[in-house]
Order: structure tokens, then C-alpha cells, then sequence
């Protein structure tokens, strides 16, 4: 919303184009552990070559306060520090969906633990970004369709915008109700921040970013690493609920 695109609609809907999934601009995990580990050089190369066959490093940096190989090509980062594992899949390229990023993921976490063999997952993280086309801009979607504020509303600040959105944080939680003679129980054990913001390079775009923590620990075990990867399985899960959040008709501005 640039002050006076409001007005300037006109025929758009400045909605969510229908039935257009999210194009994918990132998905990251991370993992902290115990023990620590050293950071030797070595070992850093000798990793480096066990994950070969799943990141194509453009450059490998391998010093003693932390790791990094970089794929530029595959959009790949892994950053390894004394306690930490990080994997970034910062925009995409080539079309990949999230089941190849998922794929490489469980492969290098598979071998970290074979080559360091950790025992603790101390706490976790999973980020996936999203961009979504508004049929218009999204600043003004987000305003008269998400937020339900007339567009004058912005007038006494006397300035155009230039981007325009809102985060909401969520707690864990666990709910129970009843339903005839059953409890019902719904329950999530992980804190959300949600980001939704109109795009800065395109505002026919809206950005979306997820980005989950769960705290509590966990044993390190042949079946952490497959717990570890669904993290961004149940994060795309929950960001269907988003964008039906999204889409929900808040009845208009007055």
C-alpha cells in the first residue's frame, strides 16, 4: 500500500490467487546437542567427503570456532559449531520441492551422528519461507482482508508505505475438551513465530515465514534424525491453516 493504492484497485481483488500453492523460498533446520565436539580440521574434511554425494560445496571453511560448506548451485549450507547443526536451504533453485531438501537433510544428520555420535538433542528448530501472488498488491490484501483496516486509517501518518505485516507468537499449548462421552485432547509442544509481510521486491507477493522451536530434549537415536526431518512435515502442515487464516473473509472494511 503505497498511501493512495487503495483507491487504485480497480479490478483486482488484491486476494490470494486461487488454488496457487506457496513457492518455496527456504527451509532450515537446527539442532543442538550434546556432548560438544572438537573442531578439528581434519574432521572437518573427513565429513566433508562422507556427505559428498548429497551437497556439491562451492567452498569449505573449517576452523576451530565452527564449520561451514556452502553450495551455492543447491541452494545448501551446512554450518556446524561445538553444540550446534545447522542446515539452510536458502532459495531454491531449479524448482526443488521440500521432499529434496527433506532427502539431503536426514542423509548429512544421518552421518553426523554416525561420525560423532551425539546423546542428547538438547532443543530443535525448523524455518520454512514462503512467497504466495496476491491477485494486486499485498499490502493492501493485508490491510482490508487479513488486518480489516480502512485505508484512510493510515492518514495521519502522512507517509506512503513501503511494506506493511504483522507477527503473531504461539506458546505451546494442550487443550481438552468433551465430546458426547469422550475427552478430546489437542496439544502442540512447540512455540511458533509466524511472519506475514508484503514482499520488498515485489509487492504482488506476500512473505511468509514460519519458524518453530521445540525445547524439550531428547535421546539421540537411530529414529532422532527421522524426528528431526519431520519437524518440516509438521511445519508445512500447520501453513495450510495459515493460508486458510489468510483467505478467511473477515466481512470488509466499513
Amino acid at each position: 500500500m503505497r498511501g493512495e493504492s487503495v483507491s487504485e484497485s480497480g479490478e483486482k481483488s488484491n486476494r490470494l490467487i486461487e488454488g496457487e500453492a506457496g513457492i518455496p523460498l527456504g527451509y532450515c533446520l537446527s539442532a543442538q546437542f550434546y556432548p560438544p565436539i572438537t573442531l578439528d580440521k581434519k574432521l572437518g574434511y573427513e565429513f566433508a567427503a562422507t556427505v559428498s554425494d548429497y551437497i556439491e560445496p562451492d567452498s569449505c571453511e573449517f576452523e576451530s570456532t565452527g564449520w561451514e560448506l556452502k553450495s551455492e548451485k543447491q541452494g545448501l549450507t551446512i554450518q556446524i559449531g561445538k553444540n550446534r547443526l545447522s542446515l539452510l536451504g536458502e532459495n531454491p533453485s531449479g524448482g526443488k520441492g521440500q521432499e529434496w531438501y527433506e532427502h539431503r537433510y536426514h542423509e548429512v544428520l544421518l552421518r553426523f551422528s554416525e561420525r560423532f555420535q551425539p546423546q542428547i538433542a538438547l532443543n530443535s528448530t525448523a524455518l520454512i519461507r514462503q512467497l504466495f501472488r496476491i491477485d494486486g498488491d499485498s499490502r493492501d490484501f493485508l490491510a482490508e482482508h487479513v488486518m480489516n483496516i480502512r485505508p484512510d486509517r493510515f492518514g495521519p501518518l502522512n507517509r506512503p508505505i513501503h511494506l506493511l505485516g504483522m507477527r503473531i507468537a504461539f506458546p505451546p499449548y494442550e487443550a481438552e475438551w468433551r465430546e458426547g462421552d469422550e475427552t478430546k485432547t489437542d496439544k502442540a509442544d512447540w512455540v511458533l513465530e509466524l511472519k506475514v509481510e508484503s514482499w520488498l521486491a515485489d509487492p504482488q507477493m506476500l512473505f511468509v515465514e514460519a519458524d518453530a522451536n521445540w525445547h524439550e530434549p531428547m535421546q539421540w537415536n537411530k529414529q532422532t534424525v527421522t524426528t528431526l526431518v519431520n519437524r518440516l512435515q509438521e511445519l508445512t502442515s500447520y501453513l495450510s491453516k495459515v493460508r486458510d487464516f489468510l483467505d478467511h473473509p473477515t466481512g470488509g472494511v466499513e
